[in-house]
């Protein structure tokens, strides 16, 4: 029973660090993009 506990809290930890590397990775091109639409659509 507490082997499954284990298991679930390492997943839930992998789970949130994979998401905030992804979240952080990701934002860059986010603001990116919306900056160079928003230029598109400026001119």
């Amino acid at each position: 029973m507490n082997k499954i506990n284990d298991y679930k809290n390492m997943f839930l930890n992998k789970g949130i660090s994979l998401f905030r590397y992804v979240y952080i990775k990701s934002t860059p091109l986010v603001t990116y993009f919306f900056c160079f639409y928003e230029f598109l659509c400026i001119w």
